[in-house]
């Protein structure tokens, strides 16, 4: 069957028999497993590989497939090399099997439309290559497989992301050679171990809701030197992060409920974003940040002199960011007592632009929260001031002039 068909050439006999012959025992084959498929016997496992795969063969092979799924096959996989591009649309017929157990696809076709009412309640294990598939597709096939154990994907276009929705039994997931993003959403109690070591080409990682620990974050940032985007949200189970990475540039802490401290040496690092409770304790190994954005989000829910000499720490790390925004929940979180003033340096001195956000109040005392402010940020073109959703957008903008000789100083 791995034999191909010579070049049909009517004056060489030699070639015109060879060709003959190939033609008979394909058929002769195709016609055993005609018979073979279409019988009522059961069946565990079956491994189809078709090297010479044409549009030709395509109702056949539905046909092969559509049998063994009647006969109870428990273990499938089917392998294609197309020819001139053909490529086999994987039919629906088989995502309703309710014995299927493992299922191996090489260089297929899947769409949604092949998982509508689809149900594999016994299948335990997906490996998918060289496929071509959507975001929808997979996030139906999963939700068909409550039993689900191991998956594995690999080189398989049009997956941009992986969504995990309560698949408790799953233990594994292996990702090889994805696109230059990936986001990875994991929901529930029980997470799988997840591998992405072979994803050399990886650029954006977006990881939502994983176990991971400090090491295993350490693997994957050692796996991946040109990682240039790093998205972690609900991540339970980092505490202490150490970031080196001379491609960094974009870096996402969201409510990550247990971190505590975060080590980078990130040269280039543009922008970055974080979410939690309390301020971070934010160590620069390397030269100091020149971020183009920041935005911090605090949510506290004790507000004293150690809080606020902390939030003053954080944000001097900060110092030389061109845009940062600074969503706190109520004025008193950016009030800085006179007497940890007394004690501190403004932090923000080379800001530019600084955006302010209060989640649950009104701007109410605007002459302390802007002296606080200016505090902060003694130098900046412009502060913006939010309130709730309902309040007005306040904006001050400011210019600055050289004095001249022999006259005072000018203000702002």
């Amino acid at each position: 069957m791995n034999e191909q068909l010579p070049n049909c050439d009517d004056k060489d006999d030699a070639h015109k028999a060879k060709r003959e012959k190939i033609l008979r025992v394909r058929t002769s084959f195709y016609a055993f497993l005609d018979r073979a498929l279409g019988s009522c016997m059961g069946m565990d496992k079956l491994n189809i590989y078709i090297p010479g795969f044409d549009l030709e063969l395509k109702s056949r092979l539905d046909g092969w497939l559509a049998g063994a799924v009647r006969r109870g096959v428990k273990e499938l996989g089917l392998q294609i090399h197309s020819r001139r591009d053909a490529r086999y649309n994987f039919p629906k017929s088989v995502l309703v099997s309710g014995v299927l157990q493992k299922l191996k696809l090489v260089s297929c076709e899947l769409s949604s439309s092949c998982m509508v009412d689809g149900q594999l309640p016994c299948l335990r294990e997906i490996r998918l290559e060289y496929v071509n598939a959507d975001d929808a597709f997979m996030v139906n096939l999963l939700a068909s497989c409550p039993n689900l154990e191991k998956l594995s994907l690999k080189d398989c276009d049009g997956l941009t992301r992986l969504e995990i929705f309560s698949l408790s039994k799953l233990e594994k997931v292996f990702l090889s050679t994805v696109g230059e993003k990936w986001k990875y959403v994991s929901y529930g109690e029980y997470d799988p171990e997840f591998d992405f070591g072979a994803c050399k080409k990886l650029k954006l990682l977006d990881l939502h809701g994983p176990q991971l620990d400090d090491d295993d974050l350490d693997d994957i940032l050692n796996n991946h030197p040109i990682l240039e985007g790093l998205v972690l949200n609900y991540c339970p189970n980092v505490y202490h992060v150490d970031i080196s990475s001379q491609n960094l540039v974009d870096l996402v802490f969201g409510d990550c409920r247990d971190l505590q401290k975060v080590r980078i040496d990130t040269p280039n690092l543009k922008s970055f974003f974080y979410n939690g409770e309390d301020p971070l304790t934010f160590v620069c190994k390397g030269p100091t940040l020149k971020l183009k954005n920041a935005s911090i989000s605090l949510k506290p829910d004790y507000r004293g002199q150690v809080w606020f000499n902390g939030l003053l720490k954080f944000l001097a790390k900060l110092r030389c960011t061109e845009n940062l925004s600074l969503e706190v929940a109520y004025e008193k979180d950016l009030i800085i007592p006179e007497s940890v003033r007394m004690n501190c340096r403004p932090p923000l001195y080379a800001v530019k632009h600084l955006d302010v956000a209060f989640r649950l109040s009104r701007l109410k005392h605007p002459v302390q929260v802007i002296e606080s402010l200016l505090w902060l940020a003694p130098r900046p073109e412009a502060i913006s001031i939010c309130g709730t959703e309902f309040s007005a957008l306040k904006k001050l903008e400011f210019t600055y002039e050289k004095p001249l000789r022999g006259k005072k100083k000018c203000g702002c």
